[in-house]
């Protein structure tokens, strides 16, 4: 599908809101430009490649210590599950580092998560968790 197809797709599915038109062009130019896609090439082919990727790279640190910044705490444990669908987290073992929370599980939304660090020890994780609090400070 060519990039000209794929505009004239959101066109017609965004006819009525011209904002939300502009903004899914400007989405789909990102990817083409971020991806270094050529227009004939299929970008959905590219894109579940790119997905199926991480989903490998987290299925491999399963039960290994991860740093899950999200919206509003920085969280410490095992990475339990990821749901593959909305890459909801379960931790096991967990600290909240700003909130103190100590929990035994919990999950994280997807739509929560900024960022996941994988550390080989849990000592490893709160030692970078100590130098972005300084370097916060």
């Amino acid at each position: 599908m060519s990039e000209r197809n794929i505009f004239n797709t959101m066109m017609s599915v965004s006819e009525e809101n011209p904002q939300l038109q502009r903004q899914m062009e400007r989405d789909v130019r990102k990817i083409f430009k971020v991806m270094n896609y050529k227009p004939s090439e299929d970008w959905r082919v590219k894109l579940r490649t790119n997905y199926l990727q991480a989903l490998e790279t987290f299925v491999c640190i399963r039960q290994e210590h991860v740093l899950v910044k999200t919206k509003n705490e920085l969280w410490i444990g095992k990475l339990g599950a990821i749901d593959p669908d909305h890459l909801n987290i379960i931790l096991l073992d967990v600290e909240g580092i700003d909130s103190s929370i100590r929990a035994s599980k919990i999950l994280i939304r997807g739509d929560q998560v900024e960022l996941i660090l994988h550390f080989p020890s849990r000592e490893q994780a709160e030692r970078a968790v100590r130098r972005l609090i300084t370097e916060k400070l």
